[in-house]
């Protein structure tokens, strides 16, 4: 095997203290939710005919990519905030960088695929529609089409609607905590417990209304739970919670299944247990080092972000050119999956890496103890 090639398949060279394990979670779950959409797209029947029974049971459950994100995403952002001391300019600055992170190659993509949908209605009058209002797109760029019931121009962003809602309400819980705290400053435990004073009750009534009520709304209440698991995590890895109290979350989560289980409450328990799991086995920053993975990995929001347009689109010009044949239909499949990875690698290189530079000069440098700031999370 050229050295070339095979160093694809070592452990990546990552800057110290970078959880890659974090990176390997974010690519899996990246991968799932694309093939899972690939899958069950017109070419469902002949794909159903081609993969094992195994294959297909991964793929049905590929959504849970989402939940996995979720918990990531809880996990990342009470880690990268655990020292920072709530102030109005401290939360600003991180919404801020967070914005700047992740909106360019989202309104890239929102722009993208409006043209997409214009450009096929011009070729195929069969899609004749228009061009979205300039009130749908500025509630779609600003992550509000979901609150006012707007036409939602990517259907992928929902997730984004929620995450930036998941900032906001933990912003406002950890400003909350550092207050209740202050004022018993001689117990060191004080701020674990107004930590899980405040998150359990919301993690109960999440799980109640996304489990026992089967609830889906615009608002981050119904998916919360998963987001709540990854702070637990994080704060039970960074010592600032004792490890039983995350224990006892997952229980609650596994418990909310006592009428069936709910694969997305397993998706999310088994991704904190097994954060976790690698915390302690000193796993966080040598797990899923494999270059292929690191690599899947830093594409992974670009990946997400293209993957519903442009693979369902090169899955329907497959269908014209060579019609529901079963392998030429798996041949489409593999070229929707090359084509998304190559787009979300020029999407990184353009655009999602350099807003990421762009952010890291914003960086607040505020701590509450002095500690030095979070490890290289995005």
């Amino acid at each position: 095997m050229p050295k070339s090639f095979s160093r694809l398949f070592q452990p990546e060279e990552v800057p110290k203290g970078r959880f890659v394990f974090i990176d390997g979670l974010r690519a899996i779950a990246a991968l799932l939710v694309m093939n899972h959409h690939f899958f069950f797209s017109e070419l469902q029947a002949p794909l159903e005919s081609i993969f094992p029974s195994v294959v297909k049971t991964m793929l049905s459950y590929g959504v849970d990519g989402v939940q996995i994100f979720f918990v990531i995403s809880g996990f990342v952002i009470a880690h990268s905030l655990r020292h920072t001391v709530v102030t109005a300019f401290s939360a600003g600055n991180f919404i801020v960088r967070r914005q700047i992170r992740l909106d360019p190659a989202y309104w890239f993509c929102v722009i993208g695929s409006s043209l997409l949908i214009f450009g096929r209605s011009r070729v195929h009058p069969v899609y004749l529609t228009s061009l979205p209002s300039l009130k749908t797109v500025l509630l779609n760029m600003t992550y509000l089409q979901l609150l006012d019931h707007a036409e939602v121009m990517l259907p992928v962003s929902w997730t984004l609607c929620l995450e930036v809602q998941f900032y906001l309400v933990y912003i406002l819980i950890l400003f909350l905590v550092q207050r209740m705290a202050a004022r018993a400053p001689g117990q060191p435990h004080r701020r674990a417990l107004c930590m899980a004073i405040l998150l359990f009750p919301l993690l109960a009534f999440s799980l109640r209304r996304h489990v026992l009520w089967h609830l889906e709304g615009p608002l981050f209440i119904e998916t919360w739970y998963l987001f709540a698991l990854g702070v637990f995590a994080a704060w039970t890895i960074d010592l600032l919670m004792p490890a039983p109290v995350l224990f006892a979350a997952v229980a609650l989560a596994l418990s909310a299944n006592f009428r069936g289980l709910d694969h997305r409450v397993i998706a999310g328990c088994v991704t904190t247990a097994a954060i976790y799991a690698a915390s302690i086995s000193g796993g966080l920053c040598t797990w899923l080092g494999n270059r292929v993975v690191q690599y899947l990995g830093r594409l992974s929001y670009c990946i997400y972000l293209v993957h519903w347009d442009l693979g369902k689109s090169v899955l329907r010009f497959g269908i014209r050119l060579t019609g529901m044949s079963k392998w030429p239909a798996f041949g489409w499949f593999i070229a929707a999956n090359l084509v998304c990875i190559a787009a979300a690698h020029l999407l990184h290189v353009a655009i999602e890496r350099p807003s990421m530079a762009f952010a890291s000069r914003f960086k607040d440098r505020t701590y509450s103890s002095g500690a030095p700031a979070a490890g290289p999370l995005n």
